[in-house]
C-alpha cells in the first residue's frame, strides 16, 4: 500500500512539470509569432495594392489545381468543380527585416518538418468536347431517313389518296417529335446552331413533300374541269372515244351514262 501511494505521489509531482513546460513553450511561440506579425504588418495597408519601384503594373500569378469534376449539365451549361485556386504576388511591404528581430531563432513544433519540402506541381488541362457519335445516331440519321421516306410518296399513284396522305402526315409528325423533342435536351442559346438549321431544313423537305400532293391533286381537278368545259356540245359516246386515254374522263361519263357532258358540269 505504501508503494502504491509513493508511485501516485511521484506521478502527480512530475506531471505538472511537464504541463508547465509545454505551456511555457506554447506561450513563447505565440508571443514571438505575434511580435513578428505585428512588425511585418506595421506599414501594410490592405486597401492599397502593392506598388513596384519602377511603377509597373502588379504581376499576379494564378494557378488552379483541380481535384474532381462533378456532373455536367448541357441544358443549363453548368458543371461542378472541386479545385484549389491560388494567387501569388510580391508585396515588399511585407518583407521581413532581420534588423527588427531580437531573437535569431524561432522555435517550431516538430510536426512542421513534414510540411517543408520542394514542391513539384503537375498541371493538367481539361478540354471538354461533345461526342459526335451520339448526335449522329440520335438526330442526324433518323431525320435523314424520315426525309427519304417522305420522298416515297412521289412514286405512289396520285389517285391513291389514303396512302399518300397517311405517309405525309406520318413523316411530318415523326419529324416534329424527333427533331424538336430532342432539341429540348440541348443548351438554350439565343443564336441558332448548325443542328437547328439541319432540323428545320429536314422539316421543310418533309412538309413540302406533303404540300406537293395537294398541289398535284388541285391541278388534276382543274384539268378535269377544263376538259368537261371543252366537251360541252358533244354526246357522251364521242367524248369517250376522243378521250379514251384519260381514265378520269372515261369514269366520269360512265358515272353519268348517256345524259351527256352538259349534265356533268354541275360537279365542275
Amino acid at each position: 500500500m505504501f508503494m502504491i501511494l509513493l508511485f501516485i505521489n511521484a506521478f502527480t509531482t512530475i506531471r505538472p512539470a511537464q504541463v508547465n513546460k509545454k505551456t511555457t513553450y506554447n506561450t513563447t511561440l505565440i508571443r514571438y509569432t505575434t511580435k513578428l506579425l505585428d512588425t511585418i504588418l506595421l506599414n501594410q495597408d490592405k486597401k492599397l495594392r502593392p506598388q513596384s519601384d519602377d511603377g509597373s503594373p502588379l504581376v499576379v500569378e494564378i494557378d488552379i489545381l483541380i481535384r474532381s469534376m462533378g456532373p455536367i449539365s448541357e441544358q443549363n451549361m453548368e458543371f461542378s468543380l472541386d479545385c484549389y485556386f491560388r494567387q501569388k504576388w510580391l508585396d515588399k511591404r511585407l518583407a521581413f527585416n532581420q534588423a527588427y528581430s531580437s531573437k535569431p531563432e524561432i522555435p517550431l513544433a516538430s510536426k512542421m518538418l513534414k510540411d517543408i519540402w520542394d514542391l513539384s506541381v503537375l498541371k493538367v488541362y481539361f478540354k471538354l468536347q461533345r461526342q459526335q457519335g451520339y448526335y449522329v445516331l440520335q438526330i442526324y440519321t433518323p431525320c435523314t431517313l424520315l426525309v427519304v421516306m417522305s420522298w416515297v410518296s412521289f412514286w405512289i399513284n396520285k389517285e391513291a389518296s389514303p396512302a399518300r396522305v397517311a405517309l405525309g402526315i406520318m413523316t411530318v409528325l415523326s419529324m416534329s417529335t424527333l427533331g424538336f423533342g430532342l432539341r429540348t435536351d440541348l443548351p438554350k442559346v439565343s443564336h441558332h446552331t448548325a443542328l437547328d438549321i439541319y432540323i428545320l431544313s429536314c422539316f421543310g423537305f418533309v412538309f413540302c413533300a406533303m404540300i406537293e400532293y395537294a398541289v398535284i391533286n388541285y391541278a388534276q381537278i382543274v384539268y378535269i374541269r377544263k376538259q368537261i368545259h371543252d366537251l360541252q356540245g358533244l354526246d357522251s359516246n364521242a367524248a369517250v372515244s376522243i378521250f379514251s386515254g384519260t381514265r378520269n374522263i372515261v369514269c366520269l361519263f360512265r358515272l353519268f351514262g348517256n345524259r351527256g357532258p352538259r349534265d356533268a358540269r354541275d360537279i365542275a
